[in-house]
């Protein structure tokens, strides 16, 4: 199995967030501080880090 890792992108949706919840906060050695509860905070959250990323 090829494992493909990418940078977050703004446009990302429903499938990243998918993703993410399936991969949990710790498990195959990858964590994540993003929320995986609610597809909306998660979409939030990217706002913000991407801001933060262009300060």
């Amino acid at each position: 199995m090829a494992i493909q890792i990418k940078e977050l992108s703004e446009t990302d949706g429903q499938d990243i967030f998918d993703m993410i919840q399936e991969i949990g906060l710790g498990e195959n050695s990858f964590t994540t501080n993003f929320p995986d509860k609610d597809f909306e905070e998660f979409k939030r959250s990217c706002l913000e880090w991407f801001r933060f990323q262009r300060e």
